[in-house]
């Protein structure tokens, strides 16, 4: 982008289709159709049966493991409601749900128990985050994807019928391994069966289903009150999906990339051919040939690659220092504002639900963003919007329903930021490693899902208020901004297969609405 520091030429691109040295995965959607009745239904089959029985999980941290209202039971006390008075020996539970906290009377002295629970789930994410990209890059998105099924259900079947704290700690680390394995897997399996003008519209989609799955979420927490049962009924959904696997197709990219031709030839000839006209076979089939060769040249013979590659290449490195940021601060800000529901002036179950309506118009809202201004800017306005949200509400801590307004209103502008943050991660890394680096992202941004509990506890504490966790989180948000400056716009990039096609690209840094380059090949750049 002229003017840019960090790039001071303009580049004019072109298109040449001619060579095979620089043929690219995105060019099979030239014969075949980027988002037909086949990739259709399978992403929304997909999403539709993962985030169901992935968001009562993240609910469920508020109201399973949550404090409900609480009072001294003694006679002839003083001591006011959900207050720990030292002369009280016995307390009883006003409701409106049960959790492991009244179960187990983790209040007063054993509040600190509370948190360290709710953070268990975000430590299994954690530690899962590092292992699932590089066995999905390395055995396939599908495979993954009903493993971390299969063990987020014995997570969340294990939790409801754990019988000491120990245990249920235990349960809830096993779920977040499974649930980050979901999540990260299904993501990237369906981006990967879409065509390149079709991704801004894959990367929201999946929204909607986040949506109505948290709107699901809290129909089951109004509905069942009493935790043990609320944690069971969230596993089943689990099971649907564990039954298909059969029916699911594998990445056509991964296939291709790991030179299982016939089979991505199989699925790809499913995706139907471009304005409903037969597929060339024979085209297609020379097309992925030389793709593969294209990248059996680029990558090192028999090199297996590992998160270290993120670190190798100067792009890779500043790519996944800049988007780890904004994966922790994404993850630790939407976290903690959800927490910090308990502490908020009126109804718990109708704020809860405002938190699921009030994303909803942030989905079309994101979604034209992206396509006017590019990932990038949207990415940075997002994040600003939140952290003038965020000032405004550690300026005005105490003003009841005012302050209730302004902290949903925040968490729907970081909530934005999942989806932007994803298709930058997807968008901007090469096939070889793009789960690698999804993974290494969402690994750092469980560290910030791991403090989340702990810095919206600050609120609660006897003489404070919303003001310095607010301010925690306008910081934060702030430095996301700054930090997004230096990520190229990928609206226009293809989609890399191997990190010397990444390396070699040149990257574009201007704003789509303004100027509009042609996808090009690495070799047909023109300075």
């Amino acid at each position: 982008m002229s003017g840019d520091s960090r790039e001071t030429r303009t580049y004019h691109f072109t298109e040449d289709k001619t060579s095979s040295n620089t043929r690219e995965f995105d060019e099979v959607f030239h014969h075949v159709k980027e988002f037909g009745p086949y990739q259709s239904f399978w992403y929304n089959f997909l999403y539709a049966f993962t985030t169901l029985p992935m968001m009562p999980p993240l609910t469920n941290i508020l109201f399973a493991m949550g404090i409900p209202d609480f009072h001294c039971a003694d006679d002839n006390t003083t001591c006011s409601a959900n207050t720990c008075c030292d002369n009280c020996t016995n307390y009883a539970y006003d409701g409106p749900f049960t959790s492991v906290a009244s179960e187990w009377d983790l209040i007063c002295d054993k509040a600190a128990v509370v948190p360290l629970l709710q953070m268990m789930f975000y430590v299994g994410s954690l530690l899962l985050s590092p292992v699932i990209g590089p066995l999905s890059d390395r055995f396939g998105r599908k495979k993954c994807l009903f493993g971390s099924m299969a063990i987020a259900f014995c997570g969340g079947l294990g939790s409801a019928f754990a019988n000491s704290v120990p245990l249920f700690g235990f349960m809830e680390f096993v779920l977040g391994c499974g649930y980050v394995g979901v999540v990260l897997s299904v993501y990237t399996l369906n981006m990967e069966l879409v065509g390149p003008a079709r991704r801004t519209l894959a990367g929201n989609l999946n929204e909607f289903y986040w949506t109505f799955s948290s709107l699901f979420s809290m129909m089951l927490v109004y509905l069942i009150r009493e935790w043990r049962t609320l944690v069971w009924v969230s596993a089943l959904p689990c099971l649907v999906l564990l039954f298909l696997y059969p029916l699911v197709p594998r990445s056509p990219r991964w296939l291709v990339a790991h030179g299982h031709l016939d089979e991505a030839m199989t699925v790809l000839l499913r995706f139907g051919g471009k304005n409903n006209k037969a597929v060339d076979q024979v085209k297609l089939r020379a097309l992925v040939d030389e793709i593969r060769a294209n990248q059996t040249l680029k990558e090192s013979d028999k090199t297996r690659r590992t998160p270290i590659d993120l670190l190798r290449t100067p792009k890779m490195r500043k790519w996944i220092m800049i988007l780890s940021y904004n994966w922790f601060v994404t993850n630790l800000v939407s976290n903690a504002l959800f927490l910090v529901m308990l502490n908020l002036a009126g109804n718990l179950y109708l704020n809860s639900t405002l938190y699921s309506v009030v994303v909803v118009p942030m989905l079309p809202f994101t979604w034209l963003l992206m396509k006017s201004i590019g990932r990038r800017l949207t990415n940075a306005v997002l994040f600003a919007l939140c952290a003038v949200i965020c000032i405004l509400v550690s300026v005005f801590p105490d003003k009841g329903m005012l302050t209730t307004g302004l902290a949903i209103t925040g968490f729907a502008f970081v909530y934005g930021t999942w989806t932007t943050t994803y298709i930058l991660t997807t968008e901007l890394f090469p096939t070889v490693i793009r789960n690698t680096a999804l993974s290494a992202g969402s690994t750092v941004g469980r560290l910030g899902g791991i403090i989340s509990p702990y810095i919206a506890m600050i609120g609660s504490l006897n003489g404070m208020n919303m003001s310095l966790p607010m301010g925690i989180f306008a910081g934060l948000t702030s430095l996301a901004v700054m930090a997004t400056y230096w990520l190229p716009e990928t609206k226009f990039s293809p989609m890399h297969q191997t990190i010397e096609e990444a390396e070699e690209a040149v990257d574009y840094y201007g704003i789509p609405c303004c100027e509009r380059p042609a996808i090009a090949t690495t070799s047909s750049l023109i300075t």
